[in-house]
């Protein structure tokens, strides 16, 4: 089955392959209760598969409403997918316009794609001279090129239009319910899932009102700066197994090098490590490795 047109917008069908390709992963996934959506059914939409991502460090949407006005800011991170977007487009243009310069022999003329204030395309059959993909392209340059120009509200409306909601207080509705189904799953809120120092410090405060758990808290504390760049799933899993009234059959541990997973039977029974810090950086030195 295909993946959803979801999964691949947000590069999720390639950050499941990835992440699952590692068998520790898949794993210590397993064996616990917050299994990843199939791609085929993820909906950028529904809160409890953006909550499982997120946790799994897949992080999709910002925060909190600090965090959004940061990204719409002139130099925030969505203003850069907004630069680099145009920056693509005008490419695809200045290509366009040297192919007609070349070919303007057999032509009889060449054909120009201006780029100024104006509209880009006029009306003539530019997809009919081989820019067929400009074509496609100009609307979401128009309206990018729009963006720009906007003051806060006005980006706020264009960022929450982005990811399909009909404005900004549409979106700021979804994270409120982003933030019920984290609690729903035993989480403090979505913003700490998605934040790893935030989750350890809720971990801190759970840990340090259990006398059983007393040496577990010393030892998070002591591996606080590896823990902190790993995901709030690795920190979950990393107490769980040491809260465990029984000898679990995994265990999770953190170092230099990544997180090390033991799994202690089935199909997958080894050690391993996952060196990725954050699976969603999508970093080519994503893997794992075994260990004898």
């Amino acid at each position: 089955m295909s993946a959803s047109s979801c999964s691949i917008a947000f590069g999720y069908d390639e950050f499941y392959a990835e992440y699952l390709n590692a068998p520790w992963n898949k794993g210590l996934m397993e064996r616990s209760s917050a299994p990843l959506p199939l791609p085929t059914q993820f909906s950028s939409h529904n809160p409890q598969d953006c909550c499982l991502l997120a946790l799994h460090g897949h992080i999709l949407y910002p925060h909190d409403e600090r965090s959004t006005k940061e990204r719409v800011k002139d130099g925030g991170s969505y203003g850069k997918t907004i630069a680099y977007r145009m920056q693509l487009f005008e490419d695809m243009v200045d290509e366009f316009n040297a192919l007609q310069q070349q070919m303007k022999y057999l032509l009889g003329g060449a054909i120009t794609i201006t780029i100024d204030d104006g509209p880009v395309l006029d009306s003539f059959p530019l997809a009919d001279f081989g820019g067929a993909a400009i074509v496609e392209a100009a609307p979401q340059y128009e309206a990018d090129r729009k963006f720009l120009k906007l003051g806060q509200s006005g980006r706020l409306n264009h960022f929450a239009q982005e990811y399909g909601f009909a404005n900004y207080q549409k979106f700021r509705e979804f994270l409120e319910l982003l933030d019920e189904e984290a609690r729903r799953m035993g989480h403090p809120s979505y913003s700490a899932i998605c934040v790893p120092t935030r989750y350890l410090e809720h971990v801190q405060r759970q840990l340090a009102t259990d006398a059983s758990m007393q040496p577990t808290l010393a030892e998070l504390l002591q591996k606080r700066d590896l823990l902190q760049q790993q995901t709030a799933f690795t920190i979950e899993r990393f107490v769980a197994c040491r809260r465990a009234e029984k000898t679990p059959d995994f265990f999770v541990d953190v170092s230099e090098d990544g997180v090390i997973i033991s799994l202690r039977d089935g199909p997958f029974a080894s050690t391993g490590i996952v060196s990725s810090m954050h699976m969603s950086d999508r970093n080519a030195e994503f893997h794992g490795k075994w260990f004898a």
